[in-house]
C-alpha cells in the first residue's frame, strides 16, 4: 500500500466498488475499510466529494466529474488521509448505454397470449443501443410506444447470458423510458393510447383488469437513478411484486426492495380491501373481459379505487379524501390546542453518519419551479406549522388579502437557499381529493426575503420545488398519524417490541437523543427517517396510523393506514417519503450481470375457461 506520510492516518480502505464510471461522475462508490468515523470527504485524485453515507467502515460517496483516466481513491478522516489499496483504483470512462432488462413472471391465472404489455404516459425515446422485447425484437420507439401492445406470449423468449433453467420468459430491454407507466392488461390489450380512465365508466377499458407499475429508466447513470415501482396510488388491479435478479442463476441480487405484498397470495390484498370498512362503498369496478372468441372470460373484481380517484355519482356517500377539518378532526384538535408543527429537513441522520443534502429526507430539487429557480435547487428546511382560525388577522398582510377571516394552516420558516417565506393553505382547501396523492391542495407562497420584492405567489396544486415539497411533508404527516400523537418514542417502541430496530440511532430506546420525544413532537424529517428504519412491512405498520393514534379515527388517514400495512407499493400516504427498507421505489444500476422480475399475482378477478 501506498501512504500519504503526511497524514499519520488510522484510517485503511480495503476495496473499493465498483472501480469505474462515466468522467460525468454520479457513480454511487462504495468504499470499506477501517477508521472512517468523521470522514469529511472522499478524494478522487485532487477532487474531492462529500459522503453520502459513513460507517465505521464503509463510506459511499457519488463519483466526482472528471477527464478520463485513473485516480487515486482517498478518505479524508480527522487524522488525515486514509492509505489507498493500489496506485489506480478509479477509472473514468466515457458514459455507456445499459439496457434495464425486464422479465414477467405469470401467476394470474390467464394464458400469456391473452396478458397484454403497453407503454403509456410517455414514449421510448430511440438511441444508440436497441430497444427490444422476446427474441431482439424492436420496441415501439417515439409515437408508436403508446399504440403498440405486446403479448406475454410475443415477448417470451430465453435472456441472453441466462443458464437453460431459468427457461424462456416475456422479457423486454429498454433504455431510455420515464416519466410513462407500464401497463399490463388480461383478457384485452387496453385501447387507450393515453392514461386510461381508471374511475369513468365510459372509459372503453373502464371493465378491463389491468395495472401498472412506474419506471424511470435512463441512458446511462448519469442522467438519474434508474429505479421502479409498482404504483397503487391510483388503485389496486392485477398485485405486482418486483424483484432484481442476478442472471447467472437467478438468485436475488439484493433484498426486494418493493415487494408489495404481505403474504404470498394475491388474492389478501383485494380481501382485505374490499372488506375494510375504510373503503368506501361503490370503488370497486367489476371486470367483463371476455377474450379468445368466447372461450375465456373474466369476472369478479377488475380494481379496487383508491378513496382519492372517484366519481360522485358512481360511488354513493364516498369520502374521497380524509376529513380533517370537521369537528373534533385533526386541525381543529392542533388549533383547540395550540399545537405546533415542525416541518423541515433531516440530512444529518446520527453522529457519525452524514447525508448529502436532500439525499434521503430534505428536498431533492426539480428541474424549474414556477416562483423562481432558487426554488428549485436542493437545500435544507425548517417551517413550523400551526392551525390558525384567521389566516391574514385584520388584513395585516397586504399580499394576502382575499385570506383575511379563513381558517387554516399557516406554516413559517426558512430554506438554506431562498431564505424567510410562508405558506398558507385553507381548510376548505385541505380536503382537496384530487391529484397526487389525493392531496393536491392549492397554497399561497408568501416569499418573504424576495430578492425582487416581498411577493406572495398563489399556486393552484402540489408543485415539484421546496414549497410543494413542503406542503408533501404535512400531508405525509397527516397521513402517517404523526401530526398530534402523544406517544414517546422509547415507551412505544417498548410496548410494541420494535426497540430493535432502533438500537444505535438518535432513537435509541437506552441512550438516543429523541427517544423521550413524542412523536408529534419530531420534525417531519425526523418522523420519516423513524419509520425508515423498520425493516418490513409489519414492522413499519406499529408506527403510523392507529398504533400511534389508538382510538383517534379522526387524527390519521384511515384507508391509507390500512393500506399500508398490507403493502410497500407506492400509494396514496406519501411513501416516497420512506426510505431504507420501508422504500417503495427500487433503485438499480442497470447491468448485463442483473435482470428485473415482475411478477404478476392472482387478484380478485376470475379467469374461466367455457366450452368450445
Amino acid at each position: 500500500m501506498s501512504q500519504d506520510a503526511s497524514s499519520g492516518s488510522s484510517a485503511s480502505i480495503t476495496a473499493i466498488s465498483p472501480t469505474q464510471g462515466p468522467t460525468t461522475g454520479g457513480t454511487l462508490v462504495t468504499i470499506t475499510g477501517s477508521g472512517f468515523t468523521g470522514a469529511t470527504a472522499v478524494q478522487f485524485g485532487v477532487v474531492g466529494a462529500n459522503p453520502v453515507t459513513v460507517t465505521d467502515t464503509e463510506v459511499t460517496v457519488l463519483s466526482p466529474a472528471q477527464a478520463l483516466g485513473t485516480v487515486d481513491v482517498r478518505v479524508n478522516v480527522p487524522t488525515g488521509l486514509s492509505p489507498v489499496v493500489t496506485a489506480d483504483q478509479f477509472t473514468y470512462a466515457v458514459p455507456q448505454t445499459e439496457n434495464a432488462v425486464f422479465a414477467i413472471v405469470n401467476k394470474t391465472g390467464v394464458p400469456d397470449d391473452l396478458v397484454y404489455v403497453k407503454f403509456l404516459g410517455a414514449q421510448i425515446n430511440a438511441g444508440s443501443v436497441a430497444q427490444t422485447y422476446g427474441d431482439a425484437q424492436p420496441l415501439g420507439t417515439g409515437s408508436a410506444t403508446s399504440t403498440a401492445s405486446y403479448s406475454l406470449a410475443a415477448m417470451t423468449a430465453t435472456i441472453p447470458g441466462a443458464p437453460a433453467s431459468l427457461g424462456a420468459l416475456p422479457t423486454f430491454a429498454i433504455n431510455d423510458y420515464s416519466g410513462g407507466r407500464i401497463y399490463f392488461s388480461l383478457g384485452a390489450a387496453l385501447n387507450s393510447t393515453t392514461i386510461p380512465a381508471a374511475q369513468n365508466p365510459d372509459d372503453p377499458d373502464f371493465n378491463t383488469v389491468y395495472a401498472y407499475v412506474e419506471p424511470s429508466v435512463f441512458p446511462n447513470a448519469t442522467l438519474g437513478s434508474t429505479n421502479l415501482d409498482a404504483s397503487y396510488v391510483d388503485f389496486v388491479g392485477i398485485p405486482i411484486s418486483i424483484a432484481i435478479r442476478n442472471l447467472a442463476d437467478g438468485s436475488l441480487a439484493n433484498p426486494p426492495a418493493n415487494n408489495p405484498l404481505s403474504s404470498p397470495s394475491g388474492m389478501s390484498l383485494f380481501d382485505a380491501l374490499t372488506g375494510d370498512a375504510n373503503v368506501p362503498t361503490g370503488t370497486v369496478v367489476a371486470a367483463s373481459t371476455v377474450a379468445n372468441a368466447g372461450t375465456f372470460g373474466i369476472t369478479g373484481t377488475a380494481r379496487i379505487l383508491s378513496p382519492s380517484l372517484y366519481v360522485p355519482t358512481m360511488i354513493a356517500n364516498a369520502q374521497p379524501y380524509h376529513d380533517w377539518t370537521s369537528s373534533g378532526g385533526l386541525i381543529d384538535t392542533l388549533q383547540q390546542q395550540g399545537t405546533s408543527l415542525s416541518v423541515a429537513s433531516y440530512t444529518t441522520i446520527d453522529s457519525g453518519v452524514s447525508v448529502s443534502l436532500g439525499t434521503l429526507f430534505g428536498f431533492a430539487g426539480s428541474p424549474g419551479s414556477t416562483i423562481a429557480t432558487a426554488w428549485s435547487q436542493g437545500q435544507s428546511y425548517a417551517l413550523t406549522a400551526t392551525a390558525v382560525s384567521d389566516l391574514n388577522p385584520s388584513g395585516a398582510n397586504p399580499r394576502i388579502p382575499t385570506l383575511q377571516g379563513v381558517p387554516g394552516m399557516i406554516l413559517s420558516g426558512n430554506g438554506g437557499v431562498v431564505g424567510d417565506f410562508s405558506v398558507y393553505l385553507k381548510n376548505t382547501d385541505l380536503d382537496q381529493p384530487s391529484g397526487i396523492y389525493g392531496a393536491n391542495p392549492p397554497y399561497i407562497v408568501d416569499w418573504t426575503a424576495d430578492p425582487g420584492g416581498a411577493t406572495a405567489y398563489p399556486q393552484t396544486q402540489i408543485e415539484n420545488d421546496l414549497a410543494g415539497r413542503v406542503v408533501g411533508d404535512l400531508l405525509a404527516g397527516f397521513n402517517f398519524g404523526w401530526a398530534a400523537s402523544t406517544r414517546v418514542v422509547a415507551d412505544h417502541a417498548t410496548a410494541t417490541g420494535t426497540a430493535s430496530a432502533l438500537a444505535g440511532t438518535v432513537f435509541d430506546v437506552a441512550s438516543g437523543t429523541l427517544a423521550q420525544q413524542q412523536i408529534g413532537q419530531l420534525s417531519t424529517g425526523q418522523l420519516f427517517y423513524l419509520l425508515s428504519l423498520q425493516p418490513d412491512t409489519a414492522t413499519l405498520a406499529q408506527w403510523f396510523g392507529a398504533s400511534i393514534q389508538p382510538n383517534q379515527p379522526t387524527l390519521y388517514n384511515n384507508y391509507a393506514s390500512d393500506f399500508q400495512s398490507l403493502t410497500k407499493a407506492y400509494n396514496m400516504a406519501f411513501t416516497d417519503r420512506l426510505q431504507g427498507p420501508s422504500d417503495p421505489d427500487m433503485f438499480f444500476t442497470p447491468s448485463p450481470d442483473i435482470y428485473v422480475e415482475i411478477t404478476l399475482l392472482p387478484g380478485a378477478y376470475k379467469a374461466t375457461t367455457r366450452p368450445v
